[in-house]
């Protein structure tokens, strides 16, 4: 029986009062069962609470997902800058054989060399620029998402904890209100019940005397 139910029961008991002969708008309630349903209703009442505290341990999951997409990242920026390595070597290799080729026959072999080798210079040097560059985006990519995911746990903490004050203020509120009333219908009917008692008693003393 959720919260809801468990206060129409108590507004049920409280309409359903066995009415005292006599006495207007005045009843007799099982003041156990009524006990026993306030109870259960302070007990219900913190399962809101604990929903939102559900929220808090999604900070782990969100922390983790990052770290783990950053490693990839860098998995994949490593692999691509092997690639480029690999292709760059070729691409030397190949327009060195090319440069001898093509001027074996007209110039020195003192001449190709050292074209092809201020080529290959030329390659390898644009290849590590391009190495350094892919790595420093990796890294900038990579710290951006950990910024990122910690400004997400940030605002959902922030977010948990002010969701999880407002419903328990409320629920405190709530239950307050309705104990309240409850307290200000059983004084009354008490009152009424101690009156008739009184009255009885007065009746039988007159009838003694």
């Amino acid at each position: 029986m959720n919260s809801v139910e468990m206060i129409e029961q108590l507004k049920s008991m409280i309409l359903g009062t066995t009415r005292v002969p006599g006495l207007k708008n005045r009843g007799m309630v099982d003041l156990d069962s009524l006990m026993d349903i306030v109870d259960e209703l302070e007990k219900n009442l913190p399962v809101e609470i604990q929903e939102s505290n559900e929220i808090l341990k999604q900070k782990d999951s969100i922390v983790k997902s990052a770290m783990m997409e950053a490693s990839r990242m860098r998995d994949e920026v490593q692999k691509e800058m092997n690639i480029q390595k690999v292709d760059a070597q070729k691409e030397v290799d190949a327009m060195m054989l090319k440069a001898n080729d093509e001027y074996e026959l007209k110039i020195s072999h003192s001449e190709v060399m050292a074209e092809a080798t201020k080529r290959a210079e030329e390659l390898s040097q644009e290849t590590q620029n391009d190495c350094s560059q892919l790595k420093l985006d990796a890294e900038n990519d990579s710290k951006r998402i950990i910024e990122d995911a910690q400004k997400k746990e940030k605002q959902i903490l922030m977010t948990a904890d002010k969701s999880s004050k407002e419903k328990k203020d409320g629920a405190d509120q709530y239950a307050r209100e309705i104990l309240f009333h409850l307290e200000d219908k059983l004084s009354s009917q008490l009152n009424q019940i101690r009156l008739g008692i009184d009255s009885l008693t007065e009746i039988k003393e007159i009838k003694i005397s």
